[in-house]
């Protein structure tokens, strides 16, 4: 999207009277000013439709280029990983960048899989197709509302059948009965994960069975990961139009205040 703004007023009159020199450095400060505030009000109104938004996602809209003298245009776009205003790239490696996830919330449309979902799907623990949710009830879930990283990389690797399926390795058998038992580093007592599903008559998941009292004693579960159909996304985050609302209400204001330093600093 491209957004073009009016020279005008007393003091641009006044530039244009003094030989119209001072005009490009008057522009291409005042671009790069409204060019910030344009990436202020699309951080809060990121924080206004998102609940719990990461600071990579508060983030995630940044000035690309800046303008000169010579090019009197910046641009503003959705952070790829790679500091470009693509869409195509994944990032760097092992993170979704917030261009892939957030393309929907602007355009509508199909959530982007994650990629511990592909990795579950690769290993089928998880049905093609579908979703997973954080479970509330799991008590492992951080101020956004997400599970940690080293959290997922653990499920992923107990579901694990071979070691060539990538994501991470194999957890081996050894390893899950130390695991069961409350015997890891850090285990207040034992866990182990079990599918969800018809079978197992609960909803369809990844869910915990916790040993408090040891494998021979009361278990309770939880849910961790609970599966859904894929869904579609309405526009919620307006990018465009608060872009617009920005440079509107911005554009006049931080001319004229570069238009007079211009002229204040003119040879």
């Amino acid at each position: 999207m491209k957004i073009s703004v009016e020279i005008k007023g007393a003091t641009a009159l006044r530039l244009v009277a003094n030989g119209a020199k001072q005009i490009p450095f008057a522009v291409s400060r005042a671009i790069n000013e409204v060019a910030k505030k344009v990436v202020e009000a699309e951080s809060k109104h990121i924080a206004s439709v998102f609940k719990g938004p990461t600071h990579r996602t508060l983030n995630a809209v940044k000035v690309f280029k800046g303008a000169t003298k010579d090019r009197l245009e910046a641009e503003v776009g959705i952070d790829d990983g790679l500091g470009r205003k693509t869409v195509k790239s994944m990032g760097k490696k092992g993170t979704v960048p917030p261009a892939k996830y957030l393309l929907p919330q602007i355009e509508g449309g199909p959530r982007v899989p994650k990629r511990f979902e592909l990795a579950l799907q690769a290993i089928g623990a998880m049905p093609k197709g579908m979703q997973a949710v954080f479970a509330q009830r799991s008590n492992a879930l951080d101020q956004h509302g997400n599970l940690s990283g080293a959290k997922i990389v653990q499920i992923i690797s107990y579901f694990r059948t071979t070691k060539a399926e990538g994501y991470g390795g194999k957890m081996t058998k050894a390893r899950k009965e130390k695991m069961a038992k409350g015997e890891l580093k850090g285990m207040k007592w034992g866990v182990a994960y079990f599918r969800g599903g018809k079978q197992a008559g609960l909803p369809d998941g990844i869910w915990e069975r916790h040993y408090p009292n040891g494998m021979a004693g009361k278990s309770f579960i939880r849910p961790i990961l609970i599966y859904i159909e894929g869904s579609n996304y309405d526009p919620r985050f307006l990018f465009h139009e608060v872009a617009k609302q920005s440079i509107d209400s911005e554009w006049q204001p931080a001319f004229d205040k570069w238009a007079r330093i211009a002229l204040e600093t003119a040879r």
